[in-house]
């Protein structure tokens, strides 16, 4: 009956301060509101529409400026950072892949190493074109 009667006790005394707390921090200044109101601009549809159609054009650029640079990977590069960090999974960082993609590689030790052996022959295997294996997200990317 006591802890019944000291845990009423607590959440009256709560309920009551967060009330008096509620209602003591809140005043609104009209003279404020008003002023917001008269610096307010009006929008309309049309104007969001366009600077919606703005701003996906300037994603589009984006998009495309990055894929173009994607291709720029250097087979040299990918050699080079999977025979000296091919359990880490830097090649992969490197050619683009998806993080998931690179953190298996840290978890597994690039797959016992045996994975990232057999990248370090597909991309000899593949010097001359290593755009299938920029931005493959599979873990085994042969």
């Amino acid at each position: 009956m006591k802890k019944v009667l000291f845990t009423l006790l607590i959440s009256v005394s709560l309920l009551t301060y967060a009330k008096a707390s509620e209602t003591a921090s809140y005043t609104i200044n009209d003279q404020q509101v008003e002023q917001l109101f008269t610096n307010s601009t009006e929008v309309n549809y049309t104007q969001v529409s366009q600077n919606m159609l703005t701003a996906q054009s300037n994603v589009n650029l984006a998009e495309n400026k990055l894929a173009s640079m994607s291709g720029d990977k250097s087979a040299t590069t990918a050699l080079i950072l999977c025979a000296l960090f091919g359990g880490l999974g830097v090649h992969r960082m490197y050619l683009g892949t998806a993080t998931f993609t690179w953190i298996g590689y840290i978890l597994t030790c690039g797959g016992c190493g045996i994975v990232s052996t057999v990248d370090f022959w597909m991309l000899i295997i593949n010097f001359k074109n290593v755009d299938q294996f920029v931005d493959n997200s599979k873990f085994f990317m042969w």
